[in-house]
């Protein structure tokens, strides 16, 4: 970051900070842009606290702060988090974050396994996403944007090629029988947003999170229907949901 940028950054997380005692989402920004750009990331832990204390739930500010844990080098508080936010919002838009912040704080441990499969998820979750350009102790030329340096450092590789179909799911009897056409042992899917129209009252980032058991048992009732004998499987990184005939 441009040090004009970085300073007008430290100057907005001030002000967020003056003005949004009670505002969850402000002290979450201003603890994540103190944390990374300002490097004092004891206030921005403290300002992370702060924000949950207001809204206990708050899956961005486990994002948010787990990233910043990770290139703190708190490791396991880092995957803690990470973990925590991916239960509270599993499909939330900033889950690469949450899924980057589990491939570094896997790899500070020595578990490469496991940080190679949380980077591949993270490239997965968002292959084109562009965010703060950094430095990271991985080989390049320059400095490459922090998702190419995920792509570098885990050799992400390109999905394997679909083995589902696509259900239609416009409501509730059109995927009734798409599922039931499912020969027995195969699998189709529908898109996270077309479970959450369908299934969930929560709003989309929430839904089928720690806080939306009515959703979650919704679908799983739909998909053990006994016309439908299917298995259930979420799979956020792909943005789908899966049903497989038994």
């Amino acid at each position: 970051m441009r040090e004009e940028h970085r300073i007008a950054s430290m100057r907005h997380a001030e002000a967020a900070i003056t003005y949004g005692q009670d505002d969850a989402t402000a002290l979450t920004f201003a603890g994540f842009a103190i944390g990374m750009e300002g490097r004092d990331r004891a206030r921005a832990l403290s300002l992370f606290q702060q924000a949950l204390s207001v809204s206990p739930s708050s899956a961005h500010t486990y994002i948010c702060g787990s990233v910043v844990l990770a290139f703190g080098g708190q490791a396991e508080r880092a995957i803690e988090w990470a973990e925590r936010s991916l239960r509270l919002s599993p499909f939330d838009p900033w889950r690469a974050s949450a899924l980057m912040a589990l491939a570094i704080g896997h790899f500070q441990r020595g578990r490469s396994e496991e940080a190679v499969a949380a980077g591949r998820k993270a490239v997965q979750a968002s292959p084109g996403f562009s965010t703060i350009a950094i430095d990271n102790g991985i080989p390049s030329e320059g400095v490459l944007d922090l998702w190419d340096k995920i792509k570098l450092f885990f050799g992400a590789r390109p999905l394997p090629p679909p083995d589902a179909r696509k259900l239609a799911a416009s409501s509730e009897n059109e995927l009734s029988a798409s599922i039931q056409a499912l020969p027995i042992g195969e699998r189709g899917w529908i898109t996270l947003r077309d479970a959450w129209h369908l299934f969930s009252s929560m709003d989309e980032e929430e839904a089928f999170g720690e806080m939306d058991d009515a959703g979650k048992r919704r679908i799983g009732e739909f998909a053990a229907y006994s016309i439908h004998r299917s298995e259930l499987n979420f799979m956020p990184t792909e943005g789908r949901v899966y049903f497989t005939r038994k």
